[in-house]
Parts: structure tokens; sequence; C-alpha cells
């Protein structure tokens, strides 16, 4: 756990050199960097991960995955968003901030155990790609963007 919380806080000083909120094409762009570390972490201890992440892995082990994602999801938002007040955002809003955060994290640890599955399948560029579209597509978008690579 200690690397891999490492590697978040490295990715994420990547972040700091963004002088502007990005548009949604730069935050996939900015996943290129975003995850260097992260991933490269990852993909070195693939074969513990894939293990402790699978179905008779450890339970223990994936809420402590999933709590390192929310803290970081928390400290990566004002890089990429702005100033979110997220209790105000919460009581006034149909879609509580709650929801898309818990909807970005599973989907962010479930690629990462996904590809963990087999690790061969896909290379770390393709995985960042991924991570940069599933952050700011939505699935009806990607959908298409499947569909289009079928024709």
């Amino acid at each position: 756990m200690g690397g891999l919380k490492e590697a978040l806080v490295i990715d994420r000083e990547e972040l700091k050199d963004v002088k502007h909120l990005p548009s949604a094409d730069e935050i996939k762009e900015l996943a290129e960097v975003a995850f260097n570390h992260t991933l490269a972490f990852c993909n070195e201890n693939k074969h513990a991960l894939s293990n402790l992440l699978s179905s008779n892995g450890d339970m223990q082990f994936y809420q402590m995955i999933i709590e390192v994602a929310n803290n970081e999801f928390d400290a990566r938002v004002p890089y990429l968003f702005g100033d979110i007040n997220i209790k105000e955002a919460n009581v006034k809003s149909s879609l509580p901030f709650s929801f898309i955060k818990t909807l970005y994290i599973n989907t962010s640890v479930n690629l990462l155990m996904l590809w963990g599955a087999a690790p061969d399948s896909l290379s770390i560029n393709e995985i960042k790609s991924i991570a940069g579209l599933i952050q700011t597509k939505s699935p009806v978008e990607l959908i298409q963007i499947y569909k289009s690579y079928l024709n």
C-alpha cells in the first residue's frame, strides 16, 4: 500500500503544472502522465495485486484500495475541476457528488482489477488511454467509440 500511495503522490505532482481547469479532452490527455508511476507500480506488482484483488483474494485489501482511491480522488478534484463545495453540491443537486465519486473510483479500480486478471492483454499505454477515456466519456460514448473500432 505504501508503494501505491507514493506512486499516486508522484503522479499527482504532474497536475500541479496545469495552471487552468482542464477540459475533458485535456483530462483525457493528462491520464498519460497522471498515472505513469501508479500504473508502473501496478505492473511491477501485477501478480500480487491480481491475487489479492481476485474473487479468492483479500476483501480487506480491496477496501484499503478503495480508501486510497477515495483519498486520491479528493486530492485531485481541485486540479481537475476546481473547488467544489461537496456538502452544498449534495444538498442542491439531484445527482449527489458522492454518487459521481463512487462511480469514478469503482470504474478506475475495476479497470485495474480487469487488467490484473489478464495482465498481458493490454500494455501500460493502452491502460492509460482507457483510463483517460473512462474519466471523460459516458458509457454511451464508450460504446460508440468501441463500435467505431469494429467498423
